[in-house]
């Protein structure tokens, strides 16, 4: 109320060393939408004494800066988030914090392989902590939707459903699961039915691919980054084309059949029939545990679309397009 913002004011004038009342009036600015003066009085908390709360609090509002500064912004409060952990690593709310602030830092700048690494890590610890794994939805579920994206899809379905049990009236969390399932049966659907296709055209597809005799199949693969070798295919069919990621049926020289998993790529590059080779492929073995029973097949991972080969042309960087996934902060 206004009231107490007056007070608070007052308070925090007459003795700059509460940090208590620094921090009640940075979220009566905060609640009034008052960004600049909520961070100036956590600052000022900071200043006189520093302190988690004052940190995670500045950490989530230096996030919620935008414009041109904003890039300056979420890294700023990265910095906060990590000196909240400093002053007390046993404070799970601290962790999870931190792991939001990297998840931040992987929207602007898209670095997915180090900050979505250290946001999984931060959430691990943040789950450590029996108050945050058995009180707070947001961390399992935001936790979730950086497995999904890492394809570690077992290990997302488990966080939301964590997530819903927590929250059971947001049903965000259940959609998320029956999606990610619906998504992981097509596919190898799919992939087992070798995409409907006719033994006539099967043969023909084959018989033109094992003209390459230089392209690893995958049978002959491992499974991680397989680095100074081409996998050599053939689009059979677009599975998803408006989600990310792009997903595409394929076969390969050897006449496996596998996902195709694309990141950060326009619409449209590619299509059913492309002969394409991919450099250094990502293999990864999916497997989830459904209704029906254990669903599981082979996928290939791309996050660097300008590098797969097109009929014969480097798709090149004017088809990239940066990939991006939701997140829930209302814990915070």
């Amino acid at each position: 109320s206004k009231e107490a913002e007056e007070l608070l004011a007052r308070a925090v004038k007459l003795d700059p060393n509460m940090t208590e009342a620094w921090n009640a009036l940075g979220e009566c600015f905060w609640k009034k939408g008052d960004i600049e003066g909520s961070k100036n009085c956590f600052s000022g908390a900071v200043a006189q004494k520093k302190n988690k709360e004052s940190l995670r609090n500045l950490s989530i509002i230096l996030r919620q800066v935008d414009g041109p500064s904003k890039h300056a912004a979420v890294i700023d409060g990265l910095a906060k988030a990590r000196e909240a952990v400093a002053l007390d690593v046993s404070d799970g709310e601290s962790w999870y914090i931190l792991g939001n602030a990297y998840l931040a830092l992987f929207f602007v700048t898209m670095a997915a392989a180090d900050h979505l690494r250290n946001a999984i890590k931060a959430y691990g610890r943040a789950l450590a902590d029996p108050r945050q794994a058995k009180n707070n939805p947001d961390l399992h579920f935001n936790r979730a939707q950086v497995l999904r994206f890492q394809e570690d899809f077992q290990g997302a379905i488990e966080g939301y459903t964590m997530a819903a049990a927590l929250d059971p009236a947001n049903p965000a969390p259940t959609q998320q699961i029956q999606a990610l399932t619906d998504h992981c049966v097509r596919v190898a659907d799919s992939i087992d039915h070798k995409g409907r296709l006719k033994p006539k055209r099967l043969a023909a597809l084959l018989a033109d691919l094992q003209k390459d005799t230089v392209s690893v199949p995958l049978a002959k693969m491992v499974l991680g980054p397989n680095e100074g070798v081409n996998l050599h295919a053939v689009i059979v069919s677009v599975l998803t084309s408006s989600d990310v990621p792009q997903v595409f049926l394929c076969v390969d020289t050897g006449g496996m059949f596998f996902g195709l998993s694309v990141y950060n790529m326009a619409r449209d590059a590619l299509k059913a029939d492309d002969d394409i080779k991919i450099p250094g492929p990502l293999l990864n073995r999916v497997q989830i545990s459904a209704t029906r029973g254990a669903v599981a097949f082979l996928s290939v991972r791309i996050d660097n679309p300008s590098v797969i080969v097109v009929n014969g042309s480097a798709l090149g960087p004017a088809k990239l397009v940066l990939s991006t996934l939701v997140a829930t902060a209302t814990g915070e």
